[in-house]
């Protein structure tokens, strides 16, 4: 065997044990979750049959890995043990013509193909199938059904060999671009042929006589298409409502008043309506707005039962919550961009199932969210009664020349801005990466004292391995530790006062070559020392996996305590538990609540 062939060889070996893998990962999803129910549909779905739906899945799925195997060791054994040049070998010494040979040489291979897989199929159907009352497939109409297809692959696939050959024999410079645009043209006119010729051969096709039936597949069908409504503040007292379907918009409509509803309507593929209906509470904010022409109104997302809003002119909140309200609630702030919407929601989640009885209140920065995801949050807002104050800074910092890369968006230096985007009367908040997950209830956090201090925060692992390096290339003191900014308690007035966010953002300004980790590696030079800090178990980074070898300022058996029971995990570094043949320990705690968004709230 050459060894271009060995390569082959095992980049096929290679492919086929990735997608086994992927198998895998499936089949434990199912195992696991496959059988649970919904809490919305308790009570109308049926549990033995859900179940008997699953395990056929799974032993189908077990079956299909076999038959696979079985298929690759075929070709293994039929391209890399010399069966292959003895094949061409025996069909060139026939002495066809070219294209006569050609379909020769292809359609011996169905045939054996088509043989070959015979005992798997006839398996799958009467075994399988059968054992699940999925099959309802007699001996006789399999035996007419295989003679058929059989029949139908002959002629058609003789005839596309022919045309190809045909092509390469007639063109030998631009055969592979002819052969191309015959197989597309093939495939099209299969895909409008097929359900009138080809498919009444083996089904029974007629109209539905159940009118009820028939109105509710057309129902089902027409919700398919996928719309949405959002309303837009120009600060002019003008509501814009943008209709969607898809990505795509479809058409707007301005209105100047607060109507009980409005319809607008787009033209798409056809005309589909869609009604806004603006809540009691938006009423009241124009009321307020009219009061104080001029301002900006900063409108939240928030539950439907209350709304949460607070009013700015020049920067300066002019309405808002008490002092009280908003230091009563448990505070937590997060900054993202598009791209971590997903790890977002997963760890919003988390925080709402471990504080069930807090009033919760979440700011999320961020820029480029798509609608989708702002539905999402909608029906999270729906389940668990929490407030969110969302604030969209999409186009509005000017980053300049602090850097960006494949690995950092301009949504990290948003945390630099949190301070002044928050209420004046609130005095800490929890700043959380949107790669972390809670494993239980943390409300003892926001009871730390962190005055005096710009932040409270657990140590960078990985960066303290090497911290003496981390100090000289930050210019901090011999003393100072390095924090990961992953979780972060808050001190807002200090920040504020003492501007932070200029000293920081001119440390990176100055000091680009110093920098790996941007705004975290400013922020540990700038603040020096002076952060408290936290348990180990606010923010598990790798102590879960890897053994501590570096001089810490926390005791040993805080770290034996954070590994054991961790109430903050971050996934940092390649540690994430959405990246392949990711072996973290804390992984099935983010598909935990993935799941649950996906099922329990997004179904």
């Amino acid at each position: 065997m050459t060894s271009a062939a060995v390569v082959i060889l095992i980049s096929y070996i290679g492919v086929a044990l990735a997608g086994y893998w992927l198998e895998y990962l499936q089949l434990s999803h199912l195992k696991h979750y496959g059988n649970v129910i919904p809490p919305e549909f308790t009570g109308s779905m049926d549990h033995t049959l859900l179940e008997r739906s699953n395990n056929y899945t799974i032993e189908s799925a077990h079956f299909g890995i076999i038959s696979s195997v079985f298929n690759h060791v075929v070709v293994i054994v039929f391209l890399f043990t010399g069966i292959f040049n003895w094949y061409t070998g025996w069909t060139a010494s026939l002495h066809l013509p070219f294209i006569v040979a050609g379909i020769v040489f292809f359609m011996l291979l169905v045939y054996a193909d088509t043989v070959l897989g015979i005992p798997l199929g006839l398996y799958k159907t009467f075994r399988i199938e059968k054992k699940y009352g999925f099959n309802t497939m007699t001996p006789m109409l399999w035996v007419t059904d295989f003679i058929k297809s059989l029949i139908i692959s002959t002629v058609l696939l003789s005839l596309i060999i022919a045309a190809g050959l045909w092509l390469i024999e007639s063109s030998p410079s631009w055969w592979w671009l002819w052969v191309w645009l015959l197989f597309f043209l093939f495939s099209i006119f299969m895909m409008y042929i097929s359900p009138y010729v080809i498919e009444p051969l083996f089904n029974k096709f007629q109209p539905v006589e159940d009118e009820a039936l028939k109105q509710g597949i057309e129902e089902l069908t027409g919700s398919c298409v996928k719309g949405f409504a959002r309303a837009v503040n120009d600060h002019d007292l003008r509501w814009t409502v943008e209709v969607y379907s898809g990505d795509r918009l479809l058409g707007s409509a301005v209105a100047d008043e607060f109507n009980d509803d409005l319809l607008a309507r787009g033209k798409g593929d056809g005309y589909y309506a869609f009604t806004f209906n603006f809540p009691p509470e938006l009423k009241e904010l124009k009321d307020i707005s009219a009061r104080l022409k001029g301002t900006d109104v900063v409108l939240p997302l928030s539950h439907k039962a209350k709304t949460l809003f607070y009013i700015r002119k020049n920067g300066e909140t002019l309405k808002t919550f008490s002092d009280e309200v908003w230091n009563a609630s448990l505070n937590f702030i997060f900054c993202i961009d598009g791209n971590y919407s997903r790890h977002f929601l997963v760890s919003l989640v988390s925080i709402l199932e471990n504080h069930k009885n807090r009033n919760i209140i979440i700011h999320l920065i961020y820029e480029k969210l798509e609608i989708e995801d702002i539905q999402v949050i909608e029906k999270i807002s729906d389940k668990y009664k929490f407030f969110i104050n969302l604030i969209d800074l999409t186009g509005k910092v000017q980053i300049g020349n602090l850097p960006v890369s494949r690995y950092y968006s301009a949504a990290i230096y948003f945390r630099l801005l949190i301070p002044e985007l928050m209420p004046r009367g609130l005095k800490k908040v929890l700043f959380l990466d949107a790669d972390v997950v809670l494993n239980g209830n943390i409300e003892r956090i926001f009871d730390i004292d962190i005055d005096g201090y710009y932040i409270a925060a657990v140590e960078d692992e990985e960066v303290m391995l090497s911290i003496g390096n981390a100090r000289k290339r930050l210019l901090m003191a011999d003393e100072a530790n390095y924090f990961n900014g992953g979780v972060m308690m808050i001190n807002i007035k200090k920040w504020r006062e003492e501007g932070l966010k200029d000293k920081a953002a001119d440390f990176i300004a100055k000091n680009l070559y110093r920098l790996y980790i941007y705004e975290q590696d400013a922020l540990n030079a700038v603040i020096g020392g002076n952060w408290r800090p936290l348990d180990a178990k606010y923010n598990l980074q790798k102590t879960g996996y890897m053994e501590r070898n570096y001089k810490s300022a926390y005791p040993e058996e805080d770290y034996k305590e954070s590994k054991l029971n961790p109430l903050i995990i971050h996934y940092v570094s390649v540690n994430k538990p959405w990246q392949f043949l990711n072996r973290h320990p804390y992984k099935e705690l983010y598909w935990k609540y993935l799941y649950e968004i996906n099922v329990d709230i997004c179904k």
